[in-house]
């Protein structure tokens, strides 16, 4: 029965849609009817007669129809879907009784025989496919209006499926790159490989490989935009992933990005989400139990859309960035989906990681594109990329024609087919006055890893070393982009409170090859340079090591949030109101410390991992143990506060049985004053 409703609703849709076009259509052929012929006789104005009733038959059916739909999408929901489990309203009956009188029509109309209506008829022909296209956008007006009478309890479950918005984080991406340049990635739409998995349905997905900085992001933003066009009628979702941000670096993540765009484009899909929300609210969405909850959910909405056989693409770019635990699951659902949901397509990208290889494999080489062995339309790429930075480049510094070509011509011998290597080179020259570009451009290293390892050498010659390398140090151990008021206090970054953002940006701007601000957040240019520090950091090879890097987190975190954690930060007048309605002040008390609420205890736990002493019962790090006990004992309540202030109480309780896991092992560490 309640297949009954699904399908009542169904065949309305398709009715809408069916009436409306035959509306027009005999809206048209009336006037061929009745006032085109210009025949006489008794016998032509009978069948002329005839022809008339028959129409004027017809067009009742046609507009007792829409009425009938018209007063069925303003009857109270839950009275239509009674009464669609029943099929009171009987949609296809109804409209086989319009079928019926257009048969009958036709019929007579072959017995008219009047070649005038036969020539008019081809021209109403001619516009029918015009008019198509005005149906489509009926369709999807129609589709918003269904949007807009989403209930609230699917607007909660939407809100609570939102992490982040997919198109703000691709337009961010793209900005920060310098934008989105079309010569640069039309290559790949033309690849042998991406037409076959493009045109033929037992290629269901399509992995994107190849080494840091050679364009698969900035590839991938492309290939959305061009889906879009190239098959406007299939649902293209889409995610963006970034190891430095926990909010889209793990597999829940990007189950849910993409779970959000697709229902955003195919409202009807919120029903397998509904099933489990209604039970579990919004710990559907948290961990432990998310992935294996919502991947369930994915399953069951992509067989729907299979099994509606609606084109469905999609993409997925830098699963290296994925964190290591969560990596091997993800794999295997997109191979078990790709090999299950025919209807369904993937593209994914990645580096070019061995463990990645192993689960590709299973697909076949068919299912691979890799960078390296497009070399030649990678390297074209490049050249199109560098003539218009070089372009944007001289028109910014007033180069002159000679020293514009040496440049170009330097940048297209040394590229390697790398565009990062290319965009942080221009990006140096950007700072760079133009008398001295060439210097400075011939004593640039080829290479991604030696053109990091040079920058890091000036910075560490330069008179602002000390706070430049704690910034990096700061920025690489954070595990999510920083806010510009947050580096400032993590960083300790000189000047007064008028002064230190200034002096923030303007040292950022002194670690150009390596950080980039963005909406007052500071994220790094590529994954690769962070990447790079970090293995600085590990190996000591950096102004200090990755265990004092750490060290020097917990200790400034915790000193930030006893000097600003207070009762009553907020000075709500009203205790007892719900967080969801609280607006923060002007200015933000928590703006600076908020990472150090959410994540002091991660890096605890990070700088401690391993270090267990099992003779003396103890860890090397014992020494933060007075500020941890300190802290708790006096500022726990107003950290609580903080937290639920940010949202982020799920994460303090998980960073409470972290301490409470780690005092069980050690007397030394309580969480009790």
């Amino acid at each position: 029965m309640f297949e009954n409703a699904a399908n009542e609703a169904a065949s309305n849709r398709y009715g809408i849609e069916y009436v409306v076009i035959r509306i027009r259509w005999y809206g048209n052929l009336s006037n061929v009817l009745l006032e085109g012929s210009d025949l006489d006789g008794t016998a032509v104005s009978g069948m002329k007669n005839e022809l008339e009733a028959r129409l004027v038959e017809l067009y009742k059916a046609l507009l007792a129809y829409q009425i009938k739909s018209v007063c069925y999408y303003y009857r109270n929901r839950a009275y239509n879907f009674l009464r669609d489990l029943v099929k009171l309203n009987n949609w296809a009956v109804n409209l086989q009784y319009i079928q019926k009188a257009e048969d009958s029509l036709r019929h007579d109309i072959g017995g008219f025989g009047n070649q005038q209506i036969r020539t008019r008829l081809e021209d109403i022909v001619g516009h029918v496919k015009n008019q198509e296209r005005e149906i489509k956008g009926i369709a999807r007006r129609l589709e918003e209006q269904l949007r807009s009478q989403i209930n609230a309890e699917d607007q909660k479950c939407l809100r609570h499926l939102w992490s982040h918005d997919p198109y703000v984080e691709k337009k961010r991406i793209e900005d920060t790159k310098g934008g989105l340049l079309q010569d640069s990635y039309n290559w790949v739409l033309g690849n042998e490989d991406f037409q076959r998995w493009f045109q033929d349905p037992r290629r269901p997905l399509l992995w994107i490989r190849g080494d840091p900085g050679k364009g698969k992001t900035m590839l991938l933003c492309g290939i959305v935009d061009s889906l879009q066009k190239l098959a406007p009628s299939s649902l293209v979702s889409f995610f963006f992933c970034q190891a430095t941000d926990q909010r889209i670096n793990n597999s829940t993540a990007i189950l849910r990005g993409l779970m959000f765009l697709l229902i955003d484009q195919q409202h009807h899909l919120l029903k397998h989400l509904q099933e489990r929300y209604v039970r579990q609210g919004k710990s559907l969405f948290e961990p432990p139990s998310a992935w294996y909850a919502l991947s369930e959910i994915m399953e069951s909405l992509l067989i729907d859309l299979n099994d509606s056989q609606k084109p469905t693409c999609l993409l997925i770019d830098a699963l290296d960035e994925c964190v290591n635990e969560d990596l091997p699951r993800l794999l295997d659902f997109i191979v078990k989906m790709s090999k299950r949901i025919p209807y369904v397509k993937w593209i994914i990208s990645s580096r070019n990681w061995q463990h990645i290889i192993g689960k590709m494999e299973t697909l076949g080489p068919e299912a691979q594109l890799s960078l390296e062995l497009n070399a030649n339309s990678v390297a074209t790429a490049v050249q199109v990329y560098i003539r218009q930075k070089v372009l944007e480049l001289s028109e910014n510094k007033k180069y002159t024609k000679e020293r514009e070509k040496k440049i170009r011509d330097h940048l297209l011998v040394n590229a390697e087919g790398t565009f990062l290597w290319v965009a942080l080179v221009c990006q140096n020259l950007q700072r760079v006055p133009a008398w001295k570009a060439l210097e400075s451009l011939e004593a640039t290293p080829r290479g991604l890893e030696p053109f990091y390892r040079k920058m890091v050498q000036s910075i560490s010659i330069s008179d602002d070393a000390e706070i430049c390398e704690r910034i990096l140090t700061v920025a690489t151990v954070a595990r999510r982009p920083l806010t510009l008021q947050e580096l400032i206090a993590l960083a300790e970054t000189p000047g007064d409170a008028f002064e230190k953002e200034q002096a923030a940006c303007e040292l950022i701007g002194q670690c150009g090859s390596f950080l980039t601000i963005r909406d007052e957040v500071v994220y790094f240019v590529h994954q690769s340079a962070r990447d790079f520090l970090s293995e600085m950091l590990t190996k000591q090879d950096f102004a200090t090591g990755m265990k004092e890097a750490r060290c020097h987190m917990v200790r400034r975190s915790i000193q930030l949030m006893s000097q600003s954690l207070k009762r009553d930060i907020y000075q709500l007048s009203d205790l007892s109101i719900h967080v969801h309605v609280v607006e923060a002040p002007a200015p933000e008390p928590l703006a600076a410390v908020g990472y150090s609420c959410v994540f002091w205890v991660d890096h605890f736990a990070d700088l401690i991992d391993g270090e267990y002493n099992e003779t003396t019962g103890g860890y090397a790090n014992d020494a933060l143990v007075p500020y941890i006990k300190a802290f708790i004992g006096t500022k726990y309540l107003y950290w609580l506060e903080a937290l639920s202030l940010l949202r982020r109480v799920p994460e303090g309780v998980i960073a409470m049985r972290k301490l409470q896991d780690i005092s069980v092992r050690s007397p030394s560490i309580s969480t009790c004053p």
